[in-house]
């Protein structure tokens, strides 16, 4: 079955815009012919390619109509056609750039504010194949001066940045900030 299994990620949040850019890499065990991201319906591919056998294969990812019973109401499903060479491979590594805003969920547990920043599952700040895959992952996140970050994992030490990293595979990536003055 086809699946991420990990996801490195580059993250700059700029919260006062209400806007993301993000870069990642993304491991999938078993592609198929075609494969289904997800992505937040606010957030725009910028780049997708892929390098196989020195050659790098640039991908124009077509969208997809979403199931209006769909589990994450704040997603667009977006198409990309391996070619045939990249097909039937154990592993494929496809390397994504994207930017825009975040959709709130309907719930409003995510959000990416002024105020605040609560990214989880449902917000689809990162692509993904299916909800229930468990990834490992890394994070380098640039987010504002004066803000405190936390998320679902260890944050590396003797480092100046933010960066997380956990190689036990995880559910979600779970991301919250504040500004310190609001802690």
């Amino acid at each position: 079955m086809m699946k991420i299994t990990r996801v490195d990620l580059k993250l700059k949040l700029n919260p006062r815009e209400q806007n993301m850019y993000a870069s990642a890499f993304l491991t999938i065990r078993n592609p198929s012919p075609i494969i289904d991201l997800m992505i937040n319906n606010e957030l725009q591919w910028l780049e997708v390619t892929s390098e196989f056998k020195g050659k790098k294969t640039y991908f124009t990812p077509e969208e997809k109509s979403v199931l209006e019973n769909h589990f994450l109401k704040s997603v667009k499903v977006w198409s990309v056609e391996l070619p045939e060479e990249m097909q039937n491979l154990d592993e494929l590594l496809l390397s994504v750039r994207y930017s825009g805003q975040i959709e709130p969920d309907s719930g409003s547990t995510n959000y990416l504010t002024a105020k605040g920043v609560k990214l989880g599952l449902s917000a689809a700040y990162y692509p993904l194949i299916n909800i229930t895959d468990k990834l490992s992952f890394s994070l380098i996140l640039q987010g504002p001066k004066g803000w405190s970050w936390i998320m679902n994992s260890e944050k590396l030490k003797d480092c100046n940045c933010e960066i997380w990293v956990s190689d036990e595979p995880k559910n979600e990536l779970y991301l919250v900030g504040n500004p310190e003055d609001k802690r």
